[in-house]
């Protein structure tokens, strides 16, 4: 790690190129976490011949990394930044995943930008990657972001409200084709000087949904562009479910979150997998998907970066066909390790707060299956499963008011009682 440190504090900072798109004189926003000082994407509009010119920026963190590298050889390692709740531990040290390659604001970045002639309605009539360079007018916070759209925050508010209006468009013509919503609502768990502090997330909200929805644009277009120019990258396929999902049931879970709804759905979905040739992404509802919005915080995003990035430029692909498949796969499996580690940790510290909470306080809960002695149940007060003992016939489905009737945090076990 001291290497990595070293090798990163002698990056030199990014002062402009002139074969780069110049995107510093459109709007510019970054919308991410409040606490979030890894900014990989930008949004930028600009009025242009007819309609507007959409980019979606993402740092360019090749600019800086090597493949093969000291800083490349620890990012590989680590796989991904984890957020724990106690801490953080970047895949990159603080001087570039914070600061260098961070999109922050009234900072030139160089970017991997993708330039979208759009209409009035959202029609998209062009669309073109490019390396760029931008400089964000002003960074928000979703919260931030949200008051903005819903409560007509002048200039601001109207171009995020446009931004809003085609995302829905784009993220309706996906559920056309058969795109699911899998949004679960999450908690988030910080420990801070010895304070546990619980935040509840929905990823529904309009900043969350335009971001969310414009990444899945961008990482689209690029399988497609890789598709279309025989660019080597990963591809992620996912079948569609042996039995079709009804329309109306789509409809429900892009509503509303219901924890039932989603467990009996995701029993029969394919698993999405790496492919080395483009097929299409029945969840995400698109021809061709791949993923390279996160390169700060996930390596598998920067391989993919990398290997566009140099067909843009005129350079040599970094990673052979067949080396793709093993560095992915490895990137993979450190990743699902990591995110592991996030949940159990969350899970710990979620759990050490209720333990302090008042043993008569009442919470709203949900039957999902059948478990030994009683009933897997998700309170859906904080977005966690519990088991409930009762020998009272509860069908899956049914809502009911709980209180905490044991709670082992070291064992990740939480019971509770019908209130």
């Amino acid at each position: 790690r001291p290497r990595a440190i070293e090798a990163a504090d002698r990056l030199i900072p990014f002062a402009g190129a002139s074969d780069r798109v110049d995107f510093t004189a459109a709007w510019t926003v970054s919308i991410d976490d409040e606490e979030t000082e890894e900014i990989d994407d930008a949004l930028s509009l600009e009025p242009a011949a007819n309609g507007w010119r959409l980019g979606i920026h993402i740092a360019d963190v090749a600019h800086y990394v090597r493949k093969g590298d000291v800083l490349d050889e620890e990012a590989a390692r680590r796989g991904v930044t984890a957020y724990l709740p106690t801490q953080r531990v970047l895949m990159f040290p603080e001087r570039l995943s914070c600061d260098l390659a961070s999109l922050r604001q009234g900072e030139l970045r160089p970017t991997l930008s993708l330039a979208l002639e759009v209409d009035d309605e959202g029609n998209v009539r062009e669309a073109t990657l490019v390396p760029g360079m931008i400089r964000v007018g002003r960074r928000l916070s979703y919260e931030e972001a949200d008051r903005l759209i819903t409560e007509n925050g002048g200039e601001m508010g109207r171009r995020l409200g446009q931004l809003l209006r085609w995302a829905q468009r784009w993220a309706d013509e996906r559920f056309q084709r058969g795109a699911l919503w899998l949004r679960r609502p999450e908690v988030k768990v910080r420990v801070r000087d010895g304070q546990i502090r619980v935040k509840r997330i929905d990823p529904g909200t309009p900043s969350r949904f335009l971001v969310s929805e414009l990444m899945v644009l961008m990482n689209h277009i690029a399988a497609e562009h890789a598709a279309r120019q025989g660019i080597p990258i990963i591809f992620r396929v996912q079948d569609p479910p042996a039995h079709p999902l009804q329309d109306e049931l789509r409809a429900q879970l892009r509503a509303a979150y219901d924890p039932l709804c989603i467990e009996q759905i995701i029993r029969g979905l394919q698993r999405s997998r790496l492919s080395l040739s483009p097929q299409p992404h029945a969840g995400l509802g698109v021809s061709a998907y791949t993923q390279l919005t996160s390169p700060i915080r996930r390596f598998a995003d920067l391989v993919v970066q990398r290997q566009i990035r140099a067909a843009l430029v005129g350079e040599p692909y970094p990673y052979e066909r067949e080396e793709l498949l093993d560095v992915l796969a490895t990137a993979e499996t450190v990743e699902r390790e990591m995110r592991a580690l996030e949940q159990r940790a969350q899970r710990y510290w979620l759990l050490e707060y209720l333990r302090h909470l008042p043993e008569e306080m009442e919470w709203d809960a949900i039957v999902i299956k059948r478990a030994r002695s009683g009933y897997e149940v998700e309170v859906t007060t904080w977005l966690v499963r519990a088991l409930l003992n009762t020998s009272v016939e509860l069908a899956p489905g049914t809502r009911l008011r709980v209180r905490r009737e044991h709670c082992d945090p070291k064992s990740g076990l939480l019971r509770v009682r019908m209130a």
